[in-house]
């Protein structure tokens, strides 16, 4: 009985995802680099190669959609803000309106601070995710 190469051992098969272009991208290098031979070109690079692994974390894409959430918010209180300004500029006699924009001025301007140290915190979130990738 003849004795099997390395080749015909070779039982298991791991499928992937690939769009068009990186398929063909592939190909190309698989023939510059093994003949043509996929399987070989793909062993070659996942055995004898460093793996970067980057860590998938549920966390910092929920962070980024509530970040995007609160800009929207924000965006939202700014518009907010000018009608309050408008509609006081119309309805209220001068001395009157210029107490009422004041108050409505300090207000927003607590918003806008709060606003800059939750940017500062998340930017220091942002540098510790990837910091770990």
């Amino acid at each position: 009985m003849a004795k099997k190469n390395k080749e015909q051992n070779k039982e298991k098969v791991v499928v992937t995802r690939l769009s068009f272009d990186e398929h063909s991208l592939i190909m190309e290098k698989a023939t510059k680099y093994s003949g043509g031979n996929l399987s070989k070109y793909v062993r070659t690079l996942l055995l004898n190669k460093k793996v970067n692994v980057r860590i998938y974390d549920e966390t910092g894409d929920k962070f980024c959609i509530a970040i995007g959430n609160f800009a929207q918010h924000i965006k939202k209180i700014g518009v907010n803000h000018n009608q309050i300004a408008r509609f006081i500029q119309a309805k209220h006699p001068p001395q009157e309106t210029k107490i009422l924009l004041e108050e409505a001025n300090k207000a927003y301007s607590q918003v806008l601070e709060c606003t800059a140290e939750i940017l500062k915190i998340s930017k220091k979130i942002q540098q510790h995710y990837d910091s770990k990738n």
